[in-house]
């Protein structure tokens, strides 16, 4: 789906002038703050850590220090691989939920979207 996006590809005029793919732009190294919040955000000590200490079969600290490792490597592994394939694909041009910068019409997208939607339905009850 990536060269759906080069200059011929069959996305690439259905974006707004101002999402089409840019490489070679200069930025402000400020710009990079942005990523830092978001980090910030997604990467914050869970309030709800005690309770998932307790709901491991072998409770201890060294298995949750493991299991919380595992988890933040295996987050951290996606978010990257994500950010820089979005990087890969738009360049400057693109937006800081990378969801936002494909074509409405692009099918794969699409799923994504739709798969967001239903990890926030689902997950929701979870967290209270």
């Amino acid at each position: 789906a990536q060269k759906e996006y080069r200059p011929r590809g069959s996305l690439y005029w259905e974006l707004d002038q101002e999402k089409l793919p840019r490489f070679g732009s200069k930025s402000s190294p400020l710009q990079s703050l942005v990523l830092v919040s978001m980090l910030n955000t997604a990467y914050q000590a869970h309030f709800e850590a005690p309770r998932y200490l307790q709901s491991l079969s072998d409770h201890s600290i060294d298995r949750f220090k493991a299991v919380t490792a595992t988890g933040f490597l295996t987050a951290a592994v996606v978010g990257l691989s994500i950010m820089g394939l979005g990087f890969l694909t738009f360049g400057g041009a693109a937006s800081s939920l990378i969801l936002n910068s494909y074509a409405a019409s692009d099918s794969l997208a699409t799923a994504a979207r739709l798969a967001i939607l239903c990890s926030i339905v689902g997950s929701f009850p979870m967290m209270f």
